[in-house]
């Protein structure tokens, strides 16, 4: 069991990645209203970056921090996983919460950051709507949840829970479910994070032969390939033959255009779908570098 000092820092960091899951969601919904009501183009790109990344960077990070303390204060203190009622329901709410989360607002957020960052006319889009809607929906609907869980947390309602054991075999088993599930979320934000980090083949279009050349990797967990075509020493056309088949493949398909407005694949990549546009980065790299004709 953890000292009464050692309990006290472990309260405390529970406390404060509570307190950022919570002002990050603030921020969220009101970068998310404010968008919607007065920005355009670059503003509207801006103000989705804006909630996309509290969401990937400051929500993400929080809520492991708590789920930590939380599985510590469980384990290593008098309180156990579901000694107490209140502490059952902070359970059961966490994993609406990671559940909402990963599969619902995470990808509506990255939607919205992608269509705009693409130059994406927002207005009267209808795909853009829908993930407005889905992502304003689920941030308002965790923010309830998370003020609902620091209200369970000041008020601690008495009673502790009975014996039960088909009761408590469930409650273990859903925190052990988030708590899997949350560790597969950090590895493959890692994964991807070194995907991110792959070099992309620095070729000027000058230097091949005019025709069509295809670009090829399978480093990115799954193939890329790419014809790309060339003219008077000029990228002309690029099209994607490989990718994977989900919303992100589509949103990063909007890389191509910007790879031949630069007359090179070294640019930025379209936020909410970063791994695919990356790839596909180093997929035309490779067109242009050394790879065989098509």
């Amino acid at each position: 069991m953890l000292g009464r000092q050692l309990q006290r820092v472990l309260k405390a960091i529970h406390v404060a990645s509570a307190g950022v899951w919570l002002g990050g969601l603030v921020a969220i919904v009101v970068l998310l209203v404010v968008g919607n009501t007065r920005a355009t183009g670059r503003e509207q790109f801006g103000l989705d970056l804006g909630a996309h990344v509290v969401h990937d960077v400051a929500l993400f990070w929080a809520f492991v921090a708590t789920l930590v303390t939380g599985v510590a204060f469980a384990t290593l203190t008098s309180w156990g996983t579901i000694r107490h009622h209140w502490i059952t329901v902070k359970w059961l709410l966490a994993i609406a919460l990671f559940v909402a989360t990963l599969w619902f607002q995470n990808p509506a957020l990255a939607i919205l950051a992608g269509l705009s960052d693409a130059g994406t006319d927002t207005i009267g889009n209808l795909r853009y709507a829908d993930a407005h809607r889905t992502a304003l929906g689920f941030a308002i609907g965790q923010l309830v949840v998370v003020i609902a869980i620091f209200l369970v947390s000041a008020l601690k309602p008495r009673g502790q829970r009975g014996r039960d054991l088909s009761r408590r075999l469930v409650v273990c088993v859903a925190a052990l479910g988030l708590s899997i599930g949350a560790a597969f979320a950090v590895l493959n934000h890692v994964r991807l994070e070194k995907i991110r980090a792959l070099p992309i083949e620095r070729a000027a279009p000058s230097t091949r032969a005019d025709g069509t050349w295809r670009g090829s990797i399978d480093d990115c967990g799954i193939p890329y390939e790419v014809d790309v075509t060339l003219a008077a020493g000029r990228l002309k056309s690029i099209v994607a033959t490989r990718t994977g088949n989900n919303q992100y493949a589509q949103l990063g398909a909007a890389i191509l255009p910007r790879i031949i407005a630069a007359q090179s694949p070294d640019v930025d990549a379209i936020t909410g779908a970063t791994t695919t546009s990356h790839c596909l980065s180093r997929a035309v790299g490779h067109a242009l570098h050394d790879a065989p004709p098509r």
